[in-house]
């Protein structure tokens, strides 16, 4: 086991929603992020060659029936509270991958509950953030510390300076999804499907009953710093338009 680096880097600075401009930056520039990042090679060969599938939480999906569309792909990622899933039918029956936010507060990413996540089938936790960010880091040691030896393999975004860079690009801290997806982007996948997010255009799926709504348009305003929408769509609009990889649903494409 490696040993522990003990030092904490500030969480970068985040702009208010209404004073962000316009993402400035060259697909060039993404694809050096990329190329240039550090990467957690267990994880790598777990997913290397597959068809993975990001189901998000979005509202649009309910009613659809695409359960067994999902149920379809050789990976099935799913984020915070979407696990575990109480409408099958539309979202599918399986879990491989959870990111989760870190937080287990019911509220936020919900508790991890380690033997429903067994007998699930989950094979990892993934946290959207690295190690030793301020906001982050003593939440991720602690998930880590409840999954060690439960059969769960654990995952964090590996390369701090390359999220610390995708942060500064969008001034603001990113959507679990966005983490989902820019942290996926990195392996050797042979595919990844996003669908589900829609960055709050629709809303939440009746399974987030009681998430904040207020919180929805403040993400587009000025009240809250955090999970400004605008940047996170351009960027994830743009890598759409270079990686060949990264399909979205039309729902996600009218987001961006």
């Amino acid at each position: 086991m490696k040993i522990e680096l003990d030092y904490i880097v500030p969480e970068p600075s985040r702009t208010a929603p209404n004073l962000i401009a316009d993402l400035d930056v060259s697909a060039n520039y993404i694809v050096d992020l990329y190329n240039q990042s550090n990467i957690n090679r267990q994880y790598n060969d777990f997913l290397k060659g597959k068809s993975v599938v990001i189901v998000g939480p979005a509202s649009y999906l309910e009613g659809r029936g695409l359960g067994e569309f999902f149920d379809s792909f050789d990976v099935v990622v799913r984020l915070n509270r979407s696990f575990p899933v109480t409408n099958t039918n539309d979202y599918g029956t399986r879990c491989d991958i959870r990111y989760h936010n870190m937080s287990q507060n019911n509220a936020q990413g919900g508790p991890l509950d380690i033997d429903l996540m067994l007998s699930l089938g989950v094979k990892y936790v993934s946290s959207p953030f690295p190690k030793h960010m301020d906001y982050f880091h003593n939440d991720i040691v602690e998930c880590e510390r409840q999954l060690s030896g439960s059969g769960i393999e654990f995952h964090h975004w590996s390369d701090l300076e390359q999220f610390l860079t995708f942060h500064m690009l969008l001034n603001t801290r990113p959507n679990i999804g966005t983490c989902a997806i820019l942290d996926l982007l990195n392996y050797d996948i042979k595919s990844l499907h996003v669908s589900g997010i829609t960055f709050f255009k629709d809303g939440y799926n009746s399974q987030y009953s009681d998430r904040d709504d207020d919180l929805v348009p403040a993400y587009h305003a000025n009240g809250v710093a955090n999970h400004a929408q605008k940047p996170q769509k351009q960027l994830i609009k743009l890598i759409g338009e270079f990686d060949s990889r990264i399909t979205f649903d039309d729902e996600v494409k009218d987001s961006l």
